[in-house]
């Protein structure tokens, strides 16, 4: 989690907390995954949230040192 805040905090104004991650990846339908670099940091994030026949896009994120090599 610490380096999803850390990339959170440099891609938004007004940042997700870590209360906030918390409450969203407690919920039963929302799902958290991140992506990594060859070497394991992580290069970006996505939270969405799982509905019937639809998926909902909660919060997404890139590294900027990674941005424009297709993570996202």
């Amino acid at each position: 989690l610490p380096a999803v805040l850390r990339i959170e905090a440099a891609g938004f104004a007004e940042p997700w907390t870590e209360d906030d991650f918390l409450r969203h990846l407690r919920r039963r339908h929302c799902i958290g995954l991140v992506a990594e670099t060859r070497d394991e940091r992580v290069a970006g994030f996505a939270v969405y949230e799982l509905h019937e026949g639809r998926v909902h896009l909660v919060n997404l994120a890139v590294d900027p040192a990674a941005r424009r090599r297709g993570v996202g």
